[in-house]
């Protein structure tokens, strides 16, 4: 029993090498791929979370006016239950990441400490 057991370990051992080299290669082809979608990633995610600029401005005020006049007109009646779906559905999801927000600032799953 004892000789199938050094027997089966220094199988083992004699391939461990080969599985070294096989994991630097796999590390080398994901960094090799996964280097081109970082840097579109980053480059979008300076383009669309940064701040508006100044010249931005005149587009946002034009599209706020534009949604108080929808909201007198009642234009929001006018929506397909897909669209109502998708709506209710972000407005819930918003609300949960709050609400784990306010879980990671308070430390705890229950209350404030007082």
């Amino acid at each position: 029993m004892a000789a199938r057991i050094a027997k089966a370990a220094s199988g083992i051992a004699s391939k461990l090498p080969q599985t070294g080299q096989f994991a630097q290669g796999a590390v080398k082809d994901l960094m090799l791929v996964s280097q081109p979608v970082a840097k579109r990633a980053s480059r979008l995610a300076l383009k669309e979370l940064g701040p508006p600029s100044p010249s931005q401005w005149p587009q946002i005020q034009k599209g706020l006016k534009g949604l108080v006049k929808d909201a007198q007109a009642m234009k929001f009646m006018n929506v397909t239950v897909a669209e109502a779906t998708t709506g209710l559905l972000v407005g819930v999801e918003v609300a949960c990441w709050f609400y784990v927000g306010e879980i990671i600032g308070r430390g705890s799953l229950i209350g404030y400490n007082v």
